[in-house]
């Protein structure tokens, strides 16, 4: 499933365990006295031989093997796995006017058969928290995101693995058997029939679960706003549980009207 934590004015799942507190530090006992040094004996210098005359040609000597460094130490990693594949550059199209957005209905992309309608996507406070509601069956419109084809960052959330898993085939992207890949084409539909096209630039899989507070803060700053007409959708990954985030990012490309 995919809950959506308010960040930066849209955000991302608090499936993450939480950071834990800082700690302080181990008190030192250190003594209350100066120990007195003891008194230093001046060493009695002895006449020694003289030192041998070098001769006016050095002898060589034969290099010794240097030993290998020793290998670095591998870290280690966070929940599974970190993919990453782009950026990829396309040729864009101008966007729509300002103010001549409307709402996103539906969703296209074809190299993965997905068809499926977008609903607006609202946020409610849970446990202090504002945390979003992704729709059932649907693609979820970030409601202060922007419109399809707008200047601007439009985002779309969806389930992978619960409630109709729209974005199952989202989650699996980079993964052999799934065909989608950067370039391909991502076609959103407005409420007065209008379709516009993005293409796949750059996708992230994040993990999320056992990440710190700035790799979170990180993972959230894909849901800025943006000074070009970019989509970015969200979901999990992989389909037993919600360790990660997987981010897909396209730009816009084409506009055709109904």
């Amino acid at each position: 499933m995919l809950i959506i934590l308010l960040l930066f004015g849209g955000g991302l799942s608090n499936c993450a365990d939480s950071p834990p507190a800082s700690l302080t530090p181990p008190l030192i006992l250190r003594p209350t006295w100066t120990p007195t040094p003891p008194p230093r004996v001046r060493p009695r210098i002895m006449p020694g031989p003289a030192p041998a005359r070098p001769s006016s040609r050095p002898t060589p000597v034969a290099p010794t093997a240097t030993p290998s460094p020793a290998a670095p130490r591998t870290p280690q990693p966070l929940a599974q796995r970190i993919d990453a594949a782009g950026p990829k550059p396309v040729a864009t199209v101008a966007p729509l006017p300002p103010g001549a957005g409307r709402s996103p209905v539906r969703i296209r992309i074809p190299a993965i058969n997905l068809d499926a309608p977008v609903k607006p996507m609202h946020w409610q406070m849970q446990q202090g928290q504002s945390v979003w509601q992704v729709p059932h069956n649907a693609a979820g419109h970030h409601i202060n995101s922007t419109f399809p084809g707008e200047t601007g960052n439009i985002i779309l959330s969806g389930h992978h693995n619960i409630h109709g898993s729209i974005f199952a085939r989202l989650s699996t992207i980079g993964e052999p058997q799934n065909p989608l890949r950067l370039g391909h084409p991502i076609l959103l539909q407005d409420e007065l029939g209008r379709t516009f096209t993005y293409r796949i630039t750059a996708w992230q899989r994040i993990p999320e679960k056992k990440a710190d507070i700035a790799l979170r803060q990180e993972n959230a700053s894909y849901l800025l706003p943006t000074t070009f007409p970019q989509l970015t959708l969200i979901t999990c990954w992989p389909a037993t549980n919600n360790t990660h985030r997987v981010i897909i990012q396209a730009r816009l490309t084409h506009i055709q009207a109904p």
